[in-house]
Order: C-alpha cells, then sequence, then structure tokens
C-alpha cells in the first residue's frame, strides 16, 4: 500500500445532521464525536452558531482531549469568528457562497435596487451588476479571513457552490485566499458534476493556480459524490470532507468510509493516520440509530430543513436544487429559519402572514425540536397548527382589551401581596423567568404601597440609576406634561427604545410602574431584541456585522452632547442591544455603510415586528431587560380626572447578592441559527 497525505474533513455532526427529520442529542453528537475521532481523521466539524447547545458541545469535546480534531464551520461575520474562537477551537471553516446565482441572490446593495428585486441570475443581469457582488464577496471574505488569523485561528474557506461558479472568477478567489487558509475546499453543493467533470475541473484549476492545497464536498444528488470524490483525488486534491455513511441534507454527501477504502481497492492508497479498522464502528452506531441517508431521487431526497436553504428556494428554485420542478418538502427543527414558515403558509396554504408570525413560529419550533429532540416533517406541523399546539395570532388579535394578551408564553404576570413579602420560591421564579423572556410583569394587590412596592422590587436587580429628572429615590415621574418636548410626556406616538442608549453606562433593567392608567391606548408594546436580531441575520448579515462596530451611530443631544457606539454588542456568550430612533431629544446619525442597515430596524419594528401588547393597570409593574427588550407605549387622549402617571426606576443589573435567588440575572440574548 502507498501512504497519501490528504486531509480528511468529517461532516456529519454539522452537515450530517442538517438531513431533514434528523435530531442528535448532545449525548449521542458527543459519543459519536469520539468514534469519529478515534478513525483519525484530521478535522470533526460542528457549528457553534446554530445554537448555544452546540457551542456547549463543542467546548466539552475540547475539554475531553480532542481539541486538535474539533473544527467549528464558521458563517461569515466577525461575531460569528468570536463565538467559534470563544469555544476553544483551534481552526475554524469559513464558509461563503462564490457562483454568481448565489452571490446575485444575497447581496444586500444588489436586491435593495427595485429594478432587481424578484429577479434571479437567468434574468438579463448587466455584467457590472455580476462584476459587483463579486468585487464585494471577495472584499468581505479577504477582510474576514484576516480576522480570523489574527485572532491566533487555522483557517479553511468553504467555497460554497463552487461547481456553478465562473472558472476565472473562482481561481481568482483560490489565489487571493490562498495567503490566509491551510485548504480551500471546492463545494458540489447542488451535486450536479460527473466524474469526467470531477476530473477535468480539479486539473484544471490545479495548473491554474500553481498546485494550490484544493480539497473537495461533494454532495450525492446524482448518485455520483463517491466516484466525483475519487476522481477528484486522483486529479490531484489534497482533502476531502464528506459524512460518515453520506448522511445530510437532501441525498446526503460522499461517505468518507467508502472513499478511504475506496482509495485503498482502486489504486492501494493508504491516507496517512487513518485508523481503518476503527471506520465501521461509525457507520454501524449511526445504524443502530436507525440513521441512513436518503437514497438519490428518491421523494426524501428533495427534502429541505435549513433555513438559508429555504430562504433562497422562496427566491430561486434552481438555489438548492437541480431538479427545480420537483416541489421540495420542508422540515422544521433546530436549523431550520423564518423562511420554512414562510414557504408553508405562501407556497403550501396559499396564505401570507406578518414577517413576525414566521419569525414567532421558527423561535418556537426551535425550542420545541430541542425538547422533543426531533424534527418535524410539513405534515406534522400542520398538525400542530390544527391542534392549537403551536401559537398563531391573526392580525384581529391586535386590538387589546384587558389581560387577555397574558396568553402569551413570552409575557408572564406574576401575583403577589406586597413585594417586601414576597417568598424566596417566588424571587427565584422572577429571577428565572426573567432570564428566559427579559421581561415580567408583576401585579401587587396592596396598591397604596407604589413607591415602596417599586423601590423594593429594584433591590432584586441592581443598584439605582439616578436620572436628571428623577427624584431623591431614583423615582422618575412620567406623566403628560403641558408644553413638553420629550415625547414620553406626552401623549404623541413614541418610537421603539432601549433607554439610556446615549448615556456612557446604560441601565440594565428598566422597571415601569402604572400609578394611574388612561381609558383608552397608552398600551405598553415591547420587542424581543432576538426577533430583530434574526431578521437582520436574514435580510442583511453583512450589516448586522457592521453594527457592532463601535462608532456604528453617532447620538447628538439638544444641549449639544456626542456620544458614538455600537447597536449590538458581545458580551461573553451572550448579544446586547442598544437602540433609539432620532427625536425631539437626540439626533442618531448612522455612519454611511450601516444606514441602510439602521433604516431596516426601524422599518421592522414599525411594520413588521412581533410586538407583545400589554395595558398595565395601577399597581402592576413591567421588569424589562434593557439590553434585550425594545420597549414603547401606544398614543392616548389624556383622561377627564388624574392625568396617566408611570413610576420609572433605573437599575444597573448589580445586586446585593444576598438579594439574588438561586439564579444570577443574566442580560441580552444568546445567537441561535
Amino acid at each position: 500500500m502507498k501512504s497519501i497525505k490528504i486531509t480528511i474533513n468529517d461532516s456529519t455532526l454539522r452537515d450530517g445532521e442538517q438531513q431533514a427529520g434528523l435530531y442528535f442529542d448532545q449525548e449521542t453528537k458527543a459519543n459519536l464525536a469520539h468514534l469519529i475521532a478515534a478513525t483519525g481523521v484530521h478535522q470533526i466539524e460542528s457549528m457553534p452558531a446554530i445554537h448555544p447547545t452546540e457551542a456547549d458541545l463543542v467546548n466539552e469535546l475540547i475539554n475531553q482531549g480532542i481539541a486538535a480534531q474539533i473544527t467549528a464551520s464558521t458563517m461569515m461575520g466577525t461575531q460569528f469568528i468570536d463565538q467559534s474562537w470563544e469555544t476553544g477551537v483551534q481552526q475554524i471553516v469559513l464558509f461563503h457562497a462564490v457562483s454568481d446565482r448565489l452571490l446575485f441572490l444575497r447581496d444586500k446593495q444588489v436586491q435593495s435596487q427595485l429594478e432587481y428585486q424578484g429577479k434571479t441570475i437567468d434574468d438579463d443581469i448587466p455584467l457590472s451588476v455580476i462584476e459587483q457582488v463579486r468585487w464585494s464577496m471577495l472584499e468581505k471574505t479577504l477582510k474576514h479571513l484576516q480576522y480570523a488569523r489574527d485572532r491566533g485561528l487555522k483557517v479553511c474557506f468553504a467555497a460554497e457552490d463552487a461547481s456553478r461558479a465562473d472558472f476565472d472568477f473562482l481561481t481568482e478567489c483560490i489565489s487571493r485566499f490562498a495567503p490566509y487558509v491551510e485548504l480551500f475546499f471546492l463545494c458540489d453543493t447542488v451535486g450536479c458534476l460527473t466524474p469526467e467533470k470531477s476530473y477535468v475541473w480539479l486539473r484544471n484549476l490545479l495548473e491554474v493556480t500553481n498546485g494550490a492545497a484544493l480539497g473537495v464536498h461533494f454532495h450525492n444528488d446524482l448518485g455520483l459524490a463517491l466516484e466525483n470524490t475519487l476522481q477528484a483525488i486522483y486529479a490531484g486534491a489534497s482533502g476531502i470532507s464528506g459524512t460518515f455513511s453520506g448522511i445530510g441534507e437532501r441525498a446526503g454527501n460522499v461517505p468518507l468510509e467508502q472513499v478511504l477504502h475506496g482509495l485503498r481497492m482502486r489504486w492501494g492508497w493508504e491516507v496517512e493516520n487513518i485508523n481503518y479498522s476503527a471506520l465501521a464502528a461509525v457507520p454501524e452506531a449511526l445504524a443502530r440509530l436507525g440513521v441512513r441517508a436518503n437514497p438519490p431521487y428518491s421523494p426524501a431526497a428533495h427534502s429541505h430543513e435549513t433555513g438559508v436553504h429555504v430562504h433562497s428556494l422562496l427566491r430561486d428554485r434552481h438555489s438548492y436544487t437541480i431538479f427545480p420542478d420537483q416541489e421540495p418538502e420542508i422540515w422544521f427543527g433546530k436549523c431550520s429559519g423564518a423562511s420554512n414558515f414562510k414557504y408553508l403558509f405562501e407556497r403550501h396554504l396559499n396564505q401570507s402572514l406578518p414577517q413576525q408570525y414566521y419569525e414567532q413560529f421558527r423561535t418556537f419550533i426551535k425550542e420545541l425540536s430541542l425538547q422533543e429532540q426531533r424534527s418535524y416533517s410539513t405534515s406534522e406541523v400542520l398538525s400542530l397548527l390544527e391542534q392549537e399546539l403551536l401559537p398563531i395570532f391573526s392580525p384581529g388579535n391586535h386590538p387589546v382589551t384587558g389581560n387577555s394578551y397574558l396568553k402569551h408564553p413570552n409575557l408572564i404576570r406574576f401575583q403577589v401581596e406586597q413585594i417586601s413579602q414576597m417568598s424566596q420560591a417566588m424571587r427565584n421564579a422572577l429571577v428565572d423567568v426573567f432570564n428566559q423572556f427579559g421581561c415580567i410583569i408583576i401585579a401587587c394587590d396592596r396598591v397604596s404601597n407604589f413607591r415602596q412596592n417599586l423601590l423594593d422590587l429594584g433591590s432584586y436587580f441592581g443598584q439605582i440609576m439616578p436620572h436628571r429628572s428623577s427624584d431623591s429615590d431614583g423615582i422618575a415621574t412620567i406623566t403628560p406634561t403641558p408644553g413638553a418636548n420629550y415625547t414620553a410626556l406626552t401623549g404623541q406616538p413614541f418610537n421603539f427604545h432601549t433607554d439610556g442608549s446615549f448615556m456612557p453606562t446604560p441601565p440594565k433593567v428598566a422597571i415601569l410602574q402604572c400609578v394611574v392608567a388612561t381609558e383608552t391606548g397608552g398600551e405598553s408594546q415591547i420587542v424581543p431584541a432576538e426577533t430583530l436580531y434574526n431578521f437582520l441575520q436574514e435580510q442583511d448579515p453583512i450589516g448586522l456585522e457592521a453594527l457592532f462596530e463601535p462608532d456604528a451611530v453617532v447620538t447628538t443631544t439638544v444641549n449639544g452632547e456626542v456620544y458614538r457606539g455600537p447597536v449590538f454588542v458581545h458580551a461573553g456568550d451572550r448579544v446586547m442591544l442598544t437602540y433609539r430612533p432620532s427625536d425631539h431629544q437626540v439626533t442618531v446619525q448612522a455612519k454611511p455603510e450601516v444606514a441602510q442597515t439602521y433604516h431596516l430596524i426601524q422599518t421592522y419594528l414599525e411594520n413588521g415586528a412581533n410586538k407583545l401588547q400589554y395595558k398595565l393597570q395601577p399597581g402592576e409593574i413591567l421588569v424589562m431587560d434593557n439590553t434585550r427588550i425594545l420597549h414603547t407605549r401606544t398614543p392616548f387622549q389624556e383622561n377627564q380626572g388624574a392625568k396617566r402617571k408611570f413610576h420609572r426606576l433605573w437599575l444597573n443589573g448589580k445586586p446585593d447578592d444576598r438579594q439574588l435567588a438561586h439564579n444570577q440575572l443574566k442580560f441580552g440574548f444568546r445567537i441561535s441559527g
């Protein structure tokens, strides 16, 4: 046998688990990871950005002694690179599309132009536009490759849809990225290659790029992934990426164990450091779990679960399939996005819903998938809807009367006699709910103790942060004031915001207490920041990344004070938001490269946000994580008698340890896929 040196990248736990209907729990994943590590493969991929549980798993595996093999598949964005780096990995696979089809579909600047909306690369697109999206991709990728290297990470690059990319542009990518990457993976994302094409393609690329380090990642839509991969290695590829048993989305990936044995049988080649006697254990373990790849051309081979794929299919049927006339089956799970529900309602049910409902469904199904440790087919999701096991609201539910809106799972109301008399169990519950949802409502029966209840409650959420309009206790009174320039002191419409956004250190907790309610209007509205983040991630991921920069926006107050800062910030494994649009008190100017994205925020909050709405009654208190919850209130007319009156308290989120429950307060939100 001849020993050859090529890199073996295993993607069973990442690309493999994207197979529609497949779910690995954490224990199963950990067991599989150790079986895979025993084979000697050089890279074992996971994807921390899918869900916090994935990041936890990566960290766990690193601590269990296989750090050298664990690799993080990483989306393009400094926040995702940071997220991977924080897990402790030494190497990442950074990926981005390289085909004109996908680049055109995802370029935010081009797609924002009316003349190109709804079009695909098959329409009459000017060459100048194609060159523009290519240049944008090159510039962005080089920036992030350098960033990852500066982090001390070894980097491979996966060129999504490389088999349909322009040859000259692909060779430019290979040459430009070569100084930064260990290996450049050529992805046949839709499985359109044949063995003859694979061999010639690799030989030509190697010749033009002077023998660059090229790997291959081939899908099996035509049933040719194994032979395509063998031909690519024969042509000179220096790395392969696949999965054990060939599992993966649609008809799956190339089966690694078959490639390794195939090299032995065909040419007498053995890959260095591979333990061939350990290979069989992995597909055997998968078989015991009932896991197998979908056969090519079968109905199951046309199923899709990954949100980014479904999002593209909605706009271009050729984006993730070479069978555009075959109706795809959409699945729902921890890898799915809002687009999965958009596809379900608009293509399957012929019914269009506001974007916020799709996002609500996405959040719910992710958590349900993790809880039940499974994914759901279209028919199963339809059944959940029919049984009202998925929360669904029609536009008619928006007008709120009384407390009916409390049925929403993200708005929890506690009833107590008096804050000072709360039991330890009640305090534990308050902290748990606050950490989970970022907001809670507390109704106090003894409404005469307004101020004391507010101050007592505040002690559980930090030290009081006085405001220029607050009294000696730190309480600010908000009530309509004649001639006021501050919108909060009128009944006029108010924009969504977080409090103290232009302060050097904004409050972590904002508390509102109703003393006198209005007869009509004046309902409190909140929007969880994670829904905004997910919206921007789908609509404008590049712009979202720029909103993390320390000078993303400049805020100037009426007094001439100037503050510069980001909109989103990383805080460990969480993300925090600071946001306020221009109003009578401040002028907010986003720097040019984020201006369009910043405008998207306001558009989303005004027209598409999943708003939770509730009318506080006297004595009720709304506690909000000011780094996670955007809030406002609806317009109102003044009462004939007593004016609307609220108390507001700002807190720094650092209570006396003796006041805390069994749990520490958590701020911001964790990123999910």
